[in-house]
């Protein structure tokens, strides 16, 4: 019995059971991802995969994501995901399974709105994508989500809308405030010295605008 990681290879706090099971200990987000195990004998060959996804948030005081009593995760080997021989060497059809795929790009930069998405896919055990029909038979796992980039934004100036013209005849302004904010990781807005903006980037508080002509007494 053989394990391996898809894209990358096994740390060094990682031992093989006697029972062929992947032993990880001191577990952390670089853990994260699909494990191949390769079973061999006089029969045949069998390949199945498992998916180890971390989902507590990390402690302050550690580098684990988890808390000390709980560094230790098991990987063993299950029916899905496997692609074995008969006796003589031809390969069976693959049966697919659903595995998480990548995480997407954190849909913001800054604030409190941000998140990314893990979602499930149908694969089969050598990483191909397949049609979700094929595992339409299977339990499908729900997406992962995590908020991301969840701190202060830079400041930039905000403004109100326009005003009315200053008259109702001849020349006058539309005006408007213009302020320096920045959105906080909260979501809330704070008020910022003028400074904190960039001056040139400073939109107009004024335009002009023209009423109609004035009356001739």
């Amino acid at each position: 019995i053989t394990w391996l990681k898809r894209g990358g290879s096994l740390s060094d706090n990682v031992s093989l059971l006697f029972n062929g099971s992947l032993l990880l200990q001191n577990v952390s987000l670089e853990h994260e991802g699909t494990y191949v195990c390769t079973a061999t004998n006089a029969l045949g060959k069998a390949v199945a995969t498992s998916v180890l996804h971390l989902l507590e948030q990390r402690h302050l005081d550690s580098k684990s994501v988890f808390p000390k009593d709980r560094k230790k995760h098991m990987l063993q080997v299950s029916n899905a995901g496997t692609d074995s021989s008969d006796p003589t060497g031809e390969p069976l059809p693959p049966e697919p399974f659903w595995e998480l795929g990548n995480w997407t790009h954190c849909s913001a930069t800054c604030g409190h709105s941000g998140a990314r998405v893990q979602r499930p896919r149908c694969v089969l055990a050598d990483g191909q994508e397949v049609s979700e029909a094929l595992c339409q038979h299977l339990p499908k796992p729900l997406a992962g989500f995590q908020p991301c980039n969840i701190r202060d934004c830079p400041s930039r100036w905000f403004t109100s809308p326009w005003s009315e013209c200053s008259v109702s005849c001849g020349e006058g302004f539309h005006s408007r405030q213009v302020t320096c904010k920045r959105t906080k990781a909260n979501g809330t807005l704070q008020l910022m010295s003028p400074g904190a903006c960039v001056p040139k980037e400073r939109p107009p508080g004024r335009r002009p605008c023209s009423g109609h002509p004035c009356g001739q007494w």
